[in-house]
């Protein structure tokens, strides 16, 4: 099969032969719209609405790491400090760029970072008040944003979906609280 190469061109281009039979039972417009893909675009949909409303009220400070390090805190248990390295694991980012991105954050006034007196050599971070208005900002916007989910599928759906997604999560290897 050839394909021509830009509007008037009459260049062409051969595509290598396929060892591959597609099915045709399955149409190629299908794989969008399967589970995996629906789930993270309204996963990426969720967190983007989330991210651009608390961009807004932190007039475009932070960047989308630094709320991903903030909402990777556990208030109830981090306020005391938590060390980077920790920090880097519950984020999923690389411990030099939380280093950095905790650097950036204590410049914006939401953490304070000091050494942790256990280990001189570690670092422990702290969320500052304006961190954790920023954080309980955050958690409102979820909350809102929650409800209008809620009122597109009702509530026994969104009772069912969440039910099942803690499911899934528990049964392939991830805890929930």
């Amino acid at each position: 099969m050839s394909i021509l190469i830009g509007k008037n061109s009459t260049t062409s281009y051969q595509l290598p032969q396929r060892s591959v039979e597609i099915d045709q039972r399955e149409p190629a417009d299908a794989l969008p719209n399967n589970f995996g893909s629906l789930l993270s675009r309204v996963s990426e949909m969720y967190r983007s609405a989330i991210l651009a409303e608390l961009r807004e009220s932190s007039r475009g400070h932070t960047t989308e790491n630094h709320l991903l390090l903030l909402f990777s805190l556990d208030l109830a248990t981090d306020l005391g400090g938590i060390r980077i390295t920790r920090l880097a694991e519950r984020s999923g980012l690389a411990k030099q760029t939380v280093g950095s991105l905790v650097r950036q954050m204590a410049k914006l006034g939401l953490v304070a970072y000091y050494p942790d007196p256990s280990d001189g050599r570690a670092k422990l971070v702290l969320v500052t008040e304006n961190g954790i208005e920023l954080l309980l900002t955050g958690v409102g916007i979820m909350r809102d944003l929650t409800e209008r989910y809620t009122e597109v599928v009702g509530q026994r759906r969104m009772t069912q979906l969440h039910s099942t997604l803690k499911m899934l999560l528990e049964e392939f290897g991830e805890s929930v609280s």
